[in-house]
């Protein structure tokens, strides 16, 4: 006589389900339950047929159903659970972890058009050139400092600069006051995006 295994546990009833459960994290040969349940998978994977864990705790930013996380095997049943393993079962979002889902890609996009706004915003419409007397002479000095700090190979474009060991100067109160009061004398402009000595434009 053959006998039909079953790839899933979709022919056992919910108390069926919890019983086998029960069972297996309860030291029982998975061997044997797999034999008995007639199941089509090898002792070792027979966790991954398990529902996941539900919980409770835990709801989805995207749709508020309750987050998940995917049955332990036997051995690992002591080891922590972390918080990165939780997922929605309804839409895949993970919240803990870097996400791919429909949810996440939106928010990036919407995150993206909101910087390229505030860069607009920040750097768009006219902007009048500050006449070069007007500006005092520590002033000058500390513009001087910050275009040699940004000034490009050629020797001829002062742009940003993500080289986070460039140092202008030798400590962050100074670094402070240089941009400080570069803004205020409207020097320069920065973007509030950024670390400030990592998005400096002259102007």
């Amino acid at each position: 006589m053959v006998t039909f295994m079953y790839n899933d546990l979709t022919h056992l009833s919910d108390e069926e389900i919890e019983t086998l459960m029960n069972r297996y994290y309860n030291d029982e040969s998975a061997k044997k339950l797999v034999g008995e349940y007639e199941l089509k998978v090898t002792p070792s994977n027979l966790y991954k047929l398990f529902p996941p864990e539900a919980f409770a705790q835990y709801e989805c930013e995207n749709c508020e159903s309750i987050l998940v996380a995917d049955r332990p095997s036997k051995a690992s049943t002591k080891a922590p659970r972390y918080e990165s393993s939780l997922y929605c079962p309804c839409c895949g979002h993970k919240p803990y972890v870097k996400c791919n889902c429909d949810y996440c890609v939106e928010m990036l996009h919407q995150q993206n058009l909101e910087r390229l706004d505030n860069i607009n915003r920040s750097f768009g419409g006219n902007t009048s050139p500050v006449e070069l007397n007007a500006l005092t002479f520590i002033e000058k000095v500390y513009l001087g400092a910050l275009c040699r700090a940004f000034l490009r190979e050629n020797l001829y474009e002062i742009a940003t600069d993500n080289n986070k060991n460039l140092v202008l100067a030798p400590s962050d109160e100074l670094r402070a006051d240089i941009y400080n009061s570069l803004i205020r004398a409207e020097a320069i402009k920065v973007s509030p995006l950024s670390p400030i000595e990592n998005s400096v434009v002259t102007r």
